[in-house]
């Protein structure tokens, strides 16, 4: 007569930071993103470097500290930093190759994760010599490089992830 109340068992809801592995962007998406960006800095700089030598006479220097260097290199930073913030994770490579920077502990990208992974990271890794930080990101299953490792944020393929809830979507019916 009287019945047991059983309660089932709550499922265990999924971290919304982990994704499956096939979620994140490879290697070569980010290379050929990455190439857009360096045309679309090159066109800036040269813009920037233009107008300023209009109002300030700038003299050509072949030293690293010339101000036509410094101001490429101000105009690459600003580029990726400002981007990635204000454009949730993309800069125009990333939009036009479908990937967006990511936070793998936190919902929104920080300006405290974007300055150190744009600026920080991006500045370092700009010598040649470290560049192998970026090759990294073709060997791990996040396919993160080490700037992804210091900021823990990963880069994924938004049509992969669209894809897969829109397929979640159709399968629950």
């Amino acid at each position: 007569m009287y019945e047991e109340y059983v309660e089932e068992p709550k499922q265990m809801e999924e971290n919304p930071y982990e994704f499956p592995t096939y979620y994140f962007a490879g290697f070569w998406l980010r290379f050929f993103a990455f190439l857009v960006d360096m045309l679309c800095i090159g066109a800036i700089s040269t813009i920037v470097i233009s107008f300023i030598s209009l109002v300030f006479p700038i003299m050509p220097s072949d030293s690293f500290v010339g101000p036509g260097n410094l101001i490429r290199l101000m105009v690459y930073l600003a580029y990726f930093i400002l981007l990635t913030k204000l454009n949730r994770g993309q800069t125009i490579g990333k939009m036009i190759f479908g990937l967006q920077v990511i936070s793998m502990s936190d919902i929104q990208l920080s300006w405290a994760t974007v300055l150190v992974r744009e600026g920080a990271c991006r500045f370092i890794l700009k010598n040649p010599l470290l560049m192998i930080g970026y090759i990294v990101a073709a060997f791990t299953n996040r396919k993160q490089h080490v700037g992804d490792y210091v900021c823990e944020t990963a880069v994924v393929a938004l049509n992969v992830v669209k894809a897969s809830k829109n397929a979640n979507k159709q399968g629950s019916y």
